[in-house]
């Protein structure tokens, strides 16, 4: 895996460096590695669990009802929402463990664009999304192709829910990380609305309203609550379809990842200090005569020997 992982293609020096620093030399710490290794394994022997218990499941235990899709809508909603969480923590640690050991100061005073500092950061955090995508998806698509009704939209929508979720949080953490000063706070606050999203959003709904299909459609809010829905309507074990809610959900996401890391990019020189010179008419015109007229205005105004 190694091997293979130093072949696979990465983001060039050239083309935008912060990217590149945090794909090759920004490594996570110790414990954090131990909480992905872990969340990683508890993942994996949960969906190859619950994919095996699908396959040999006999007729009789789906007129029993839909026990086992409920299992498996679990099983997605909770890795999900455990792993954006960890993606909040992350992206909200990056900026801040570099200002906090001085090295944000090296890179600040580099002739690096604001935009690319800011653009790199998120991609740096946003590159673990992906990998997020492949046991809920392959789950999803093991369910819809041997259940009683074939939800492939279900499967395409939550491959969509994951993507644009990982964007919500890449986003979250950066502009936490640029606007709180302090690594505590900022992973505080990140860990509090990723909870309120996920956790308090469903019981803020049925505080409010009726259960019923519209809510259903907004409670797919949660990280936690959309997965595991459309995991469970993937095999049509129920009439209640909610993919054209998620695409609604999705394209909100996205919009709302988008607002939130331009208001980071557009704060991020007046909250982290980063001066921004801006060129001055003389000196602009100076710089832009040719050497040979400057040399000889210069010859004009020196002394004779």
């Amino acid at each position: 895996l190694a091997k293979l992982w130093a072949r696979s293609p990465t983001p060039s020096l050239d083309g935008n460096p912060v990217l590149w620093r945090e794909w090759h030399r920004n490594r996570p710490s110790r414990w954090a590695r131990i909480i992905w290794a872990v969340y990683g394994t508890l993942a994996l022997s949960m969906t190859v669990f619950c994919g095996y218990y699908f396959l040999t499941a006999s007729p009789n235990d789906w007129a029993n009802g839909g026990y086992i899709a409920e299992y498996a809508a679990w099983v997605n909603g909770l890795q999900v929402a455990i792993g954006i969480l960890l993606l909040c923590v992350q992206s909200s640690t990056s900026l801040s463990e570099e200002r906090e050991r001085g090295s944000l100061d090296i890179l600040m005073s580099t002739p690096i664009s604001t935009w690319s500092i800011v653009w790199g950061k998120w991609l740096g955090s946003f590159r673990g999304v992906p990998a997020l995508t492949i046991l809920p998806t392959g789950l999803a698509f093991v369910m819809a192709a041997n259940g009683p009704n074939h939800g492939w939209w279900e499967v395409v929508m939550i491959f969509g829910l994951i993507l644009a979720y990982g964007a919500w949080a890449s986003s979250m953490g950066l502009a936490l990380a640029t606007w709180v000063r302090k690594l505590g706070r900022a992973v505080a606050i990140a860990v509090a609305v990723d909870v309120f999203v996920t956790v308090g959003w469903v019981f803020l709904l049925l505080a409010l309203f009726r259960m019923g299909p519209d809510n259903i459609g907004l409670m797919m809010v949660s990280h936690f609550f959309g997965p595991g829905q459309l995991t469970f309507e993937c095999v049509g074990s129920g009439p209640i379809n909610n993919a054209g809610a998620a695409f609604v959900i999705i394209i909100l996401y996205f919009i709302a990842s988008a607002g939130i890391l331009l208001a980071a990019y557009l704060s991020f020189n007046r909250c982290l200090g980063r001066i921004t010179l801006k060129k001055s008419p003389k000196a602009s015109a100076v710089i832009s005569r040719r050497p040979s007229t400057i040399r000889q205005r210069i010859l004009r105004r020196a002394p004779s020997a």
